[in-house]
């Protein structure tokens, strides 16, 4: 494939030494999946995926509060919280919330030791709650009637997303955020809706990068509407990339993103884990022997070469 309309910048940040984390909408999920099968210590999403910037923000600005408000509902017997997607729930309120404490704890410590953060944003259509303008993360399918739909402004993203890289400079100095801008189409809001939704997001990254020391962009969307261009490279529902497309933008990510020498061990460890994925039919053959001899002998020899490499087997 040509590789021809897209300028990818090559930034060079990730390393096998420091763990990446993820936020944000599911393709940033698309893109963790694909790095943590190539080796590298991941988190991603501690609250699930999150489409709306705003409460992005707002989780990453209270990720060092202890007393930070969960805004707890309960919906029948099941408890949700208005910062986090459905997938995070309990059966008690304090199940929730200590759910939802060890999972912010376990990302506060990954971004510690992270070299890199990357944001995905989704969708700049929110829904507020009409009682006091909460701006919610998921509805989790209460009644509609509690709440306000509306279009964000590109100055309520870059003002608050500005607190959040100051925040995020003073307290973690060495780490870089990388934004992405989610390809995926939100056609229930409509085309046209989608269109100005994605044109405010992609503004109001661009002048936070460009305002921004160790922040960049990664254009993944650009990759996936402009260059593959075509329904081909989506699932049946015409609005998520498929595995053709996640595998075209991991490469650009893959060429770009890793350093010289994350590149070099990323490949080495395909490469050996092409083996030690391949399942023997006749396990008992002369042919399966020599198969496990080699496999064995190239796992202890990368094992003594990348001593530091993390293999889960």
């Amino acid at each position: 494939m040509k590789k021809t309309f897209v300028r990818v910048p090559e930034i060079n940040c990730v390393d096998y030494n420091r763990s990446l984390c993820f936020i944000g909408s599911c393709f940033a999920e698309n893109i963790s999946t694909k790095a943590g099968m190539y080796g590298f210590n991941i988190n991603s999403n501690p609250l699930g995926v999150v489409f709306n910037p705003i409460s992005l923000g707002e989780f990453l600005l209270n990720i060092q509060n202890t007393l930070w408000n969960f805004s707890i509902v309960r919906q029948k017997d099941v408890y949700f919280s208005w910062e986090a997607n459905s997938s995070v729930f309990g059966y008690s309120e304090q199940e929730i919330s200590t759910q939802i404490q060890n999972k912010i704890s376990s990302f506060e410590n990954s971004l510690t030791k992270s070299s890199t953060l990357f944001v995905t944003f989704g969708t700049a259509w929110i829904y507020e709650l009409k009682n006091n303008g909460h701006i919610v993360a998921n509805c989790h399918k209460f009644d509609q009637s509690l709440f306000q739909k509306r279009l964000l402004t590109i100055s309520e993203i870059t003002i608050l997303w500005n607190r959040v890289i100051e925040f995020l400079s003073s307290q973690y100095p060495t780490l870089n955020v990388v934004f992405t801008l989610s390809p995926v189409r939100h056609l229930k809001d409509g085309l046209i809706e989608n269109a100005r939704s994605k044109s405010i997001l992609l503004e109001s990254i661009h002048q936070l990068v460009d305002n921004s020391k160790n922040c960049y962009y990664f254009p993944a969307y650009e990759i996936v509407i402009d260059e593959l261009r075509d329904y081909a490279f989506y699932s049946k529902d015409g609005i998520h990339p498929n595995e053709i497309a996640v595998d075209e933008v991991w490469s650009r990510f893959f060429d770009c993103m890793l350093s010289i020498d994350a590149q070099k061990i990323a490949t080495e460890w395909m490469d050996l884990k092409r083996l030690l994925d391949h399942k023997i039919q006749r396990k008992g053959s002369e042919e399966a022997r020599k198969f496990l001899k080699l496999r064995t002998k190239k796992l202890e020899a990368f094992k003594t070469k990348y001593p530091d490499f993390k293999i889960d087997l």
